[in-house]
């Protein structure tokens, strides 16, 4: 249970860098980038396959 709460931070951490490293993210994917959307779907599987890693060991 601890582990999901973390992981969850971790994500959504993860999304504010990428947010401030792209400015303007969520505008570029409003306005149908696919790259901008692609780009952040890719990012947060890799954090997401990464954390999940480290949790299993």
């Amino acid at each position: 249970m601890i582990w999901g709460s973390v992981i969850l931070i971790l994500q959504l951490i993860a999304f504010r860098v990428l947010d401030f490293m792209l400015k303007e993210l969520p505008k570029r994917i409003e306005n149908d980038e696919r790259a901008a959307a692609i780009f952040l779907a890719m990012t947060k599987f890799a954090i997401a396959a990464l954390n999940a890693a480290a949790v299993s060991g």
